[in-house]
């Protein structure tokens, strides 16, 4: 998922996202992949995000390092309206 946003000064940015019942390695590889595609095709800043109910041990790092940003799904994210 690919969202356009406002950043802190106004100016438009993107967030490249990928969302699982369990992120891990790959699904963060590709969410760093689309948000350098975004950046180098509109040449604004691309943040990273992946979503699940649960994550691999293996990308905390990356999570600490502030490359790539964590939101935790809860059941209730899941469910039909």
């Amino acid at each position: 998922m690919i969202i356009e946003a406002t950043d802190h000064d106004g100016q438009i940015c993107y967030i490249a996202t990928e969302i699982s019942f369990t992120t891990d390695e790959r699904d963060t590889r590709r969410a760093i992949r689309n948000a350098a595609f975004l950046t180098w095709f509109t040449g604004k800043l691309a943040y990273v995000v992946v979503a699940g109910m649960s994550k691999d041990e293996r990308i905390q790092g990356i999570i600490e390092s502030g490359d790539v940003f964590w939101y935790q799904l809860e059941s209730e994210d899941l469910e039909l309206e």
